[in-house]
């Protein structure tokens, strides 16, 4: 990333920083910005300054593509962690370092219960990282298909300890990773991102809009519980495509019922994204 990016900006916009990495291995495509090591954390900030010399504010994407990896970004070529051990469908493909892509998606390794806290460890660490770069605050990627979605979703998420199962326990990864990242850096400074209609990379769920309400509600607990309000509450729309590919089932007028109904039970901030052309 060059500092030369932020002057394709409009002066109004509050740019998101999309998809930076918190270790090598956490990435789906090459040449992903990552914010784990302290000579990263110095390049953005020449980033950081120039959007800031335009007036705009900018957030940090913090994201996990779990099984949407590919084992050549993996170390020693070892199997992408997740939520479980089957892998995608090859309806999808990775970009690959070569400029191809591939649609033989390598079987994931389940992440052991115990791995677990290292991975909220990982968003915490890289986020404190984001904020001394000077990133007005962080959004933490909880949605299209990646590592958090994939234990959210009971489409994916086979299983049978304490972040299986339940939508309580499905919500826990999430939840903990938010609670962490806020206790570092404050509530204020911390923004979420779901999608809970979008299928991609196979993250189907059988009840989406129960599954956005219980991530919502938890959201929810949590603010009231810090006395603070988060930065925002990101969802993504059904009608977002890839591939040319979208939910089916969501036509205009169900689209519209299903954000409404996520937007007044949320206390806080909300926005919406996918498919605008304006």
């Amino acid at each position: 990333m060059h500092s030369s990016w932020s002057k394709t900006l409009h002066e109004f916009q509050p740019p998101i920083k999309e998809g930076l990495t918190h270790q090598l291995w956490s990435c789906t495509c090459p040449r992903v910005p990552g914010i784990y090591k302290e000579e990263q954390v110095e390049a953005w900030k020449k980033v950081v300054d120039a959007v800031r010399a335009k007036g705009a504010i900018i957030f940090c994407q913090l994201w996990h593509a779990g099984r949407a990896s590919h084992q050549v970004y993996q170390p020693g070529g070892g199997s992408p962690i997740s939520s479980t051990n089957n892998p995608i469908s090859n309806r999808w493909k990775i970009p690959l370092p070569d400029g191809s892509q591939d649609s033989t998606h390598p079987q994931p390794r389940r992440l052991e219960t115990q791995e677990i806290p290292h991975i909220v460890e990982q968003h915490r660490g890289a986020a404190v990282n984001a904020i001394q770069a000077g990133f007005d605050g962080i959004e933490i990627h909880g949605g299209h298909g990646y590592l958090i979605y994939q234990i959210l979703k009971d489409g994916i998420n086979d299983r049978t300890d304490e972040y299986g199962g339940s939508l309580a326990n499905r919500c826990k990864f999430m939840i903990q990773i938010v609670q962490a990242v806020v206790e570092a850096i404050g509530a204020d400074k911390v923004a979420v991102r779901i999608s809970p209609a979008l299928d991609f990379y196979d993250a189907t769920d059988s009840d989406p809009i129960g599954l956005g309400l219980a991530v919502i509600d938890m959201l929810n607990k949590l603010q009231h519980r810090e006395g603070s309000k988060l930065a925002y509450l990101h969802v993504t729309l059904p009608r977002f495509t890839t591939y040319g590919l979208a939910p089916a089932e969501f036509d205009e007028e169900r689209e519209a019922q299903f954000i409404r109904t996520l937007r007044e039970a949320y206390e806080g901030t909300f926005m919406a994204s996918g498919g605008f052309t304006r």
